[in-house]
């Protein structure tokens, strides 16, 4: 197993590289490798639910910028 530790020293968090998408928002490369109609079934569902987070979702997705794959490494405090 490989020891973090050594990589944690100085930092809290470590996460991956951005990718950048040149052209597309996030909404419009999920659309296009992906079902649309899910991604409006989920703005709409925290619409309705969470109407108080709907900004950062639109925010996020009208971006060109992420980082994928929901990974991360951190002390376990932070965890």
């Amino acid at each position: 197993m490989f020891d973090f530790s050594e990589l944690l020293n100085g930092v809290d968090i470590i996460v991956p590289e951005k990718n950048r998408f040149f052209g597309m928002t996030l909404s419009e490369q999920y659309a296009k490798y992906h079902n649309k109609a899910d991604l409006d079934i989920t703005r709409s569902v925290i619409e309705d639910m969470y109407p108080e987070y709907i900004f950062y979702f639109d925010s996020v997705m009208n971006e060109s910028i992420s980082s994928f794959c929901n990974m991360f490494v951190s002390k376990k405090k932070y965890y």
